[in-house]
């Protein structure tokens, strides 16, 4: 049962419904349609919610007007939506004589393995050997809209953050996207060979920083 069961409403108009529904951050960032089984009590069709059928209680719903049933519905998951928000869907709350009520969906976006969510902007920590944060270089960044290149200057230090302006998630209002930070580290070989560690032997002979220097 995805959804709670509902509290039977009026004649005129259902009750709204609470519901939920979980999403990937690809749905929220490019917006989803979803088919979702809801249960809900609805009108009998037998006795017309009446509870009666010529003055004798109905024997499909037991005289309480209701059955028990499964509708599949459409839902159009708005791009830019976030955990926490609700997407309202008319009409498809409960049933009644009159017109239904709404159904209100609490959203849910999964965790993604490479980005993290702030806001309208996506955080991503991207990997960068010791020659490329040294000598500088062009690098592939992965987005939600495919591969772009970014360039790395020379002298680059782990922990450096870079911008990729609009590559964040839409904005629900106001139009336009976040940005995508892309925050580099500075991966070390754990198996450097023996002609390797005789070149990072001459580069540490070569230089005499220190950069500790400033803890005293």
């Amino acid at each position: 049962d995805l959804f709670g069961r509902e509290t039977r409403g009026g004649r005129m108009r259902g009750q709204d419904v609470q519901g939920h529904v979980e999403i990937s951050l690809e749905d929220a960032f490019t917006g989803a349609r979803k088919s979702l089984n809801l249960q809900s009590d609805e009108p009998c069709a037998t006795c017309q919610g009446a509870g009666n059928v010529k003055g004798k209680p109905c024997a499909t719903c037991g005289g309480t007007g209701w059955q028990r049933a499964t509708r599949t519905v459409d839902v159009k998951i708005p791009a830019g939506v976030k955990t926490g928000q609700r997407v309202r869907v008319g009409g498809e709350g409960g049933g009644a004589a009159g017109a239904r009520g709404d159904l209100y969906l609490a959203v849910t976006v999964s965790s993604h393995p490479l980005f993290e969510r702030k806001g309208d902007d996506l955080h991503l920590e991207l990997p960068i050997t010791a020659p490329e944060a040294a000598l500088g270089a062009s690098v592939e960044v992965p987005t939600l809209r495919g591969k772009v290149s970014m360039k790395v200057p020379p002298g680059t230090s782990s922990g450096r953050t870079f911008r990729l302006p609009g590559y964040g998630t839409p904005r629900l209002k106001g139009g336009g996207a976040g940005d995508e930070l892309v925050r580099v580290k500075i991966v070390m070989p754990s198996d450097l060979q023996a002609t390797e560690q005789d070149l990072y032997a001459k580069l540490k002979a070569a230089r005499a920083d220190n950069p500790r220097a400033y803890l005293g």
